[in-house]
């Protein structure tokens, strides 16, 4: 069965609900909806397993997962905001952050962790002129940021010695 790309509905919930109920397998769930049994699998995998499912909590969960704005990871961790400025501040590019805070991760010290991508969606989101004093000597005339793209791997091995060394 070819799978719907639009979210389920309530009236599907309550259909998965009743068939928990009933004791049917997902596939059968499926196919009395008209949707794929990867769908209603983890539909009840992400809303409290086959014995806990309830069609109301899994459709408010789902509403509030789709809601925007959402609050953003940075703003919500004050010390993880403290880092990330920080390493601004020190002309540090995100990817740069995002790979400090990896390795720190990797090694222990900390349990913080964050994408280079959230760190950019997250200066580009503030309000104007809220970091520009801090930020600004690294932007050129058209306001892009000037830091390098640098793709570097999480936890990526430096400096290693070859066998032939």
């Amino acid at each position: 069965m070819a799978p719907a790309r639009e979210p389920l509905t309530m009236e599907d919930r309550e259909d998965i609900s009743r068939g928990l109920a009933k004791g049917l397998e997902n596939k059968d769930i499926a196919t009395s909806i008209g949707r794929d049994e990867s769908v209603v699998s983890r539909e009840i995998a992400r809303h409290g397993g086959r014995e806990a499912y309830r069609a109301w909590k899994a459709d408010a969960a789902a509403r509030e997962s789709r809601s925007r704005p959402k609050e953003r990871k940075i703003d919500n961790d004050g010390e993880l905001r403290e880092r990330v400025t920080g390493g601004l501040k020190k002309g540090w590019s995100p990817e740069q952050i995002a790979g400090r805070l990896c390795l720190g991760r990797n090694r222990g010290e900390t349990d913080m962790s964050v994408s280079h991508e959230t760190i950019y969606t997250w200066i580009y989101a503030q309000p104007k002129g809220e970091l520009a004093p801090d930020l600004r000597k690294f932007r050129d005339e058209q306001g892009h940021y000037l830091w390098k793209r640098d793709r570097g791997r999480c936890g990526s091995l430096l400096k290693l010695r070859t066998i032939y060394q």
